[in-house]
C-alpha cells in the first residue's frame, strides 16, 4: 500500500529535498507548504510514495537530519484510496511491506504493557486455565487470541538486528506480561479447585480427561518445528502489516498454555507441572525471539538500511 509521508523540517533544506523528492523514484504526488510547521518550526513537505520505495525514501531524509536532529519529524499513514491515471500501473504491482521505522514504531504501540494489556492477560490466563482443567480447547484457542503477548517478544527480536529503542523495556514488557497471565491462571486454578476441578478430576468436557495438559508439557520436534514456523510467519505478517492477524500465530504457539500450566500449578503446588510448563513456554518463547530477529535481519539487508544511519548531511 502507498503511504503518504509528511515531513517537518527547517525551511533552508526543503528546497534541496523538494528538489530531491521531485526526482525520487516512487513518488506520486509532491507538495510543499512554507513555514506551515510550528513544532518544529519550519516548512511542511508532503510525499505519497510506492510501498517499494518506503526504506529508500526514510535513507534519503536521513541525511536531512529524520531520526537524530530534533528539527525534522517524519510521519508516516495510509491513504485509504489513491486515484492516479499516470501512477495506475506502478499501484497496481506495489508490494504491502513495513519499513523498520513503521516496525518499530507499531511494536513500540502493540508491545507496550499498559493497564489495559496487563487487564487482558490476566484474563487470557484464567481462561487459559479453565480450558485445560476442564479439557475445553475452545477455550484455550480464546485465551491465546485474547492475550497480547507476542509483540513483546517482537520488539526484543527487533532490538536485536540494532532496531527498537531498548532491551530493558522489551524484558520488561515480557516479563510483566507473561507473569500476569500465570498469575491470571493461578488464580482460576484455585477458584476451580474450591469448586472441585482439578487435573485428574472429572470436568465434564469434550476431550479425554488431562489431554490439553499432557500435551502442552511436551516438548518433542514437532513443538520445535510448528514454533519456527510461527515464528517466520509472524515476523512477516509484521512487516507485511498484517499485524492483525498475529493472533493465528498464538494460537499455533505454546506461550499461553505453557504460561498457564505454571499458574496452575502454582495454584496446586505441582513443581513437576510448574517445571514442564516453563521448559515449554520458554522453547517457544526463544525459539520466537531468535527466529524473528533472523526473519528482520534478512528484511533490512534486503530493503536498505532507513532512519538513524545518515551517511551525509545537506545541511552541512
Amino acid at each position: 500500500m502507498p503511504r503518504s509521508v509528511t515531513i517537518s523540517l527547517p525551511s533552508d533544506r526543503a528546497p534541496l529535498l523538494v528538489e530531491e523528492l521531485s526526482a525520487f523514484d516512487g513518488t506520486l504526488s509532491l507538495s510543499r507548504q512554507r513555514q506551515a510547521s510550528v513544532r518544529p518550526p519550519g516548512d511542511v513537505i508532503t510525499v505519497e510514495v510506492l510501498d517499494r520505495s518506503v526504506s529508500e525514501l526514510f535513507a534519503l531524509l536521513s541525511r536531512y537530519g529524520a531520526g537524530s536532529d530534533d528539527g525534522v519529524s517524519v510521519i508516516t499513514s495510509e491513504p485509504t484510496g489513491i486515484v492516479s491515471a499516470s501512477s495506475s500501473a506502478a499501484l497496481a504491482g506495489d508490494p504491502a511491506s513495513s519499513s523498520f521505522e513503521e516496525v518499530e514504531t507499531m511494536l513500540e504501540r502493540e508491545a507496550s504493557m499498559g493497564a489495559n494489556k496487563v487487564l487482558a492477560m490476566a484474563a487470557a490466563g484464567a481462561i487459559a486455565a479453565v480450558g485445560i482443567l476442564t479439557n475445553a480447547v475452545h477455550l484455550v484457542i480464546g485465551a491465546m487470541v485474547i492475550a497480547p503477548g507476542f509483540e513483546p517478544l517482537l520488539k526484543v527480536a527487533l532490538r536485536v538486528t540494532g532496531r527498537g529503542r531498548s532491551f530493558r523495556r522489551g524484558f520488561v514488557d515480557i516479563v510483566v506480561g507473561w507473569c500476569v497471565l500465570a498469575a491470571g491462571a493461578a488464580g482460576a486454578g484455585l477458584v476451580l479447585r474450591w469448586l472441585g476441578v482439578s487435573p485428574g478430576s472429572p470436568s465434564g468436557g469434550y476431550l479425554a480427561q488431562g489431554g490439553l495438559e499432557s500435551y502442552w508439557r511436551e516438548v518433542n520436534t514437532t513443538a520445535t518445528v510448528v514454533a519456527v514456523v510461527g515464528a517466520v510467519a509472524g515476523a512477516v505478517l509484521v512487516i507485511a502489516n498484517r499485524p492483525v492477524l498475529t493472533a493465528g500465530v498464538m494460537i499455533s504457539l505454546a506461550l499461553v498454555p505453557g504460561a498457564a500450566l505454571i499458574g496452575i500449578a502454582v495454584a496446586g503446588a505441582d513443581l513437576s507441572m510448574a517445571v514442564d510448563g516453563a521448559r515449554r513456554w520458554a522453547h517457544d518463547a526463544v525459539i520466537v525471539t531468535v527466529v524473528s530477529a533472523g526473519v528482520f535481519g534478512v528484511y533490512r539487508f534486503h530493503r536498505g538500511r532507513g532512519l538513524g544511519e545518515p551517511d551525509r548531511d545537506p545541511a552541512g
